[in-house]
């Protein structure tokens, strides 16, 4: 006899969400997302820590070993050989010095995005739950019933039953927007890094 909302939904079928498969698939892959960042993070410090190494154990030593030959030697073609190879190295020490600075900026780039997909991870579970109150089924799905009635689960509910979103919506899009932005200053950086890669690669062929 009464038609009224025992529930709402804005989804497929009882579910209050809409894309809630969606959102989950998104879930993992945020979260595999987070993964991949943070074993790039290691491997930035890692590698920074190995060329520093390199730089003081190798070329720091063949640096001092040309200025040694050049200080010794009286032929001017021998000297200008010399003095080519010495430019080559210090060359290459420059580059990885930079190379070590970008890798630095990467993973302290990196590092606060843990917080920021965290996050993000866990907002729409308060589609369903929010300890809060500010969202969640029992906070802010108040059903609005219009037109005939149709049977559910949970007994008769008009066609169709309206209510609010129970997601956090504004939330996930201002986390978005601050992963969005932190993406693109590490997408910056990286580019740098491939630059300066590239410019290795070439001096280290022609030295070859």
């Amino acid at each position: 006899d009464d038609c009224e909302a025992q529930g709402c939904y804005a989804g497929s079928g009882s579910h209050p969400c809409r894309d809630w498969e969606q959102i989950q698939e998104n879930q993992k892959l945020i979260v595999a997302w987070k993964d991949e960042l943070f074993y790039y993070k290691n491997k930035a410090i890692v590698e920074a820590l190995d060329l520093a190494n390199e730089i003081a154990d190798v070329l720091e030593e063949r640096e001092n070993y040309y200025e040694e030959l050049i200080a010794i030697e009286t032929n001017p073609e021998i000297i200008a050989y010399f003095q080519e190879q010495l430019a080559e190295v210090e060359q290459e020490i420059e580059l990885k010095e930079d190379l070590i600075e970008e890798l630095t900026t990467l993973a302290l780039l990196i590092l606060p995005v843990e917080d920021l997909v965290i996050t993000m991870v866990a907002l729409p579970n308060r589609c369903i739950y929010d300890e809060e109150g500010s969202y969640g089924l029992e906070n802010t799905c108040d059903g609005m019933c219009i037109g005939d009635c149709h049977d559910t689960f949970i007994g008769c509910q008009a066609l169709p039953c309206i209510g609010l979103n129970p997601c956090p919506l504004i939330e996930i899009m201002a986390q978005e927007g601050l992963i969005n932005l932190a993406v693109s200053e590490i997408r910056d950086t990286a580019q740098e890094i491939l630059d300066i890669i590239n410019e290795l690669i070439s001096l280290k062929t022609i030295i070859i």
